[in-house]
């Protein structure tokens, strides 16, 4: 099994599905902004002011790249597309649906 990949905007109940989702299937859950706000010390939208959309998305990628070799798991991302050629091996790791 691949990491199962909740993504799309906040509030739209990713980590809640998540939850439910990991819990069922028995896999760890996984919430990539806390991720990414935990590397980064500091929000995701002070990574956006401070230091820029390409600064944040470098950083998510990075966090993405992290969990390829991690056991199957359930993640949930603010992430709303997968674009380019930056994350295009992850997309052979992970199954993803839009919340």
């Amino acid at each position: 099994m691949s990491h199962i990949f909740l993504y799309g905007p906040p509030g739209t109940g990713k980590s809640t599905i998540g939850r439910i989702l990991a819990r069922n299937l028995k896999l760890p859950f996984i919430d990539l902004d806390l991720i990414i706000k935990t590397s980064a010390g500091m929000s995701i939208p002070e990574i956006m002011h401070e230091q820029g959309e390409p600064a944040f998305r470098d950083i998510e990628t990075s966090a993405l790249q992290g969990l390829i070799n991690e056991k199957e798991s359930v993640i949930a991302s603010a992430v709303e597309r997968y674009y380019g050629t930056r994350i295009a091996p992850l997309q052979k790791v992970m199954a993803g649906w839009f919340c």
